[in-house]
């Protein structure tokens, strides 16, 4: 098996891992989605016969993307049922750290229900963290709950340099959040308000400022996620329209 490590996928490439996740979901019986857009590093093992075709066998495939620094990185992996407990998963993980910082944290998101996914994480002493939801908002599913004044002045969007997609920070005073602006949807992460400062509604207002700002730009969906015991933001995000479109659990590595 042939380790491949890129920034990007071809078309082939992509193909290949989307009949991998086929064979997984139909094996599992789960639905576990891959990000093919928000991937800032792919690692993926083809069949050593397999690679002068077009559309080759992919063995196993994973995608990491950086959030909160370079050193914290969420991770989805694959591995195809008839390559499980041949050391599949293994190569791929090893590829993937050579090209990671070394103190790097791997964030791996799972669906508890798969019994060959949960042995492995066993075996690395991967550490349970948390139940985390994915959450999507279309434009027009956006309720502006919180009045908006467009005159306030109060917001500053500032892009982000480097990365393998478009950074937006976006703050207000005491407040802040980043967007990764992708081709398909924007990934919201990082909303911070001051410790002193919350309880105060800006968070609130700070998400409505922000989410009108990006559909004036750009109406495309916006993704992220938050844990299962983040009960407030959980909340927040659903008033304003977010809705549930995955639950995982969340290991750390």
């Amino acid at each position: 098996m042939t380790p491949v490590i890129c920034t990007t996928l071809t078309s082939s490439q992509r193909t290949a891992i989307e009949s991998l996740i086929h064979a997984c979901s139909a094996h599992d019986r789960i639905r576990l989605s891959f990000p093919f857009d928000d991937g800032d590093l792919f690692v993926f093992l083809y069949e050593e016969h397999s690679l002068p075709h077009d559309a080759p066998l992919s063995v196993s495939a994973a995608a990491a993307f950086s959030f909160c620094g370079p050193d914290s990185w969420d991770c989805a992996a694959f591995t195809h049922p008839s390559f499980r407990g041949r050391g599949a998963f293994s190569a791929l993980l090893e590829a993937g750290l050579s090209r990671l910082p070394r103190e790097s944290s791997i964030f791996f998101y799972v669906d508890p229900a798969c019994r060959d996914t949960m042995a492995v994480l066993s075996a690395l002493h991967a550490e349970h963290l948390a139940d985390e939801h994915m959450l999507e908002l279309s434009p027009e599913n956006f309720s502006k709950f919180i009045s908006i004044e467009e005159s306030s002045g109060s917001l500053t969007v500032v892009e982000v340099p480097g990365g393998s997609c478009r950074t937006l920070h976006i703050t207000i005073p005491n407040g802040e959040v980043f967007i990764h602006c992708h081709a398909s949807h924007h990934y919201l992460y990082g909303l911070e308000i001051a410790p002193a400062h919350r309880g105060r509604g800006l968070g609130g207002f700070l998400l409505a400022q922000a989410l009108s700002v990006l559909f004036l730009r750009e109406p495309k969906p916006v993704r992220l996620q938050v844990s299962g015991d983040n009960v407030a933001a959980l909340s927040l995000y659903k008033k304003t329209g977010f809705r549930i479109t995955e639950t995982l659990s969340c290991y750390l590595f």
